[in-house]
């Protein structure tokens, strides 16, 4: 779901008047984010996370059921991709092997 709001603001820039490739979506929505963090942006989410999660916890005592879900699994497949390819064939290859495997 996060990959196809991504590829949503990718489509509304006024700069990338093709069909964003995953490069584009890279440079332009993921390096912004996380340039200077040294982190990735899958770390950046378990962080978030994991202060959400700490706040409630801290604050609460409870922590909503929204949050016991980790926001990413343990990696168990590879995806290789060609960067000047539309993002959009990544995002929509990935749900497919989701989907049906």
């Amino acid at each position: 779901a996060t990959c196809r709001v991504v590829l949503a603001a990718a489509r509304q820039r006024p700069d990338c008047p093709h069909e964003p490739t995953t490069a584009d979506v890279c440079q332009f929505h993921v390096l912004p984010v996380t340039q200077g963090l040294g982190k990735s942006l899958a770390e950046m989410f378990w962080a978030e996370h994991d202060a959400k999660v700490a706040r409630f916890d801290r604050e609460k005592r409870t922590v909503p059921a929204s949050l016991r879900k980790a926001p990413a699994g343990v990696a168990t497949v590879f995806c290789s991709h060609a960067w000047e390819r539309p993002f959009h064939d990544l995002v929509e290859s990935v749900a497919d092997y989701v989907e049906h495997w």
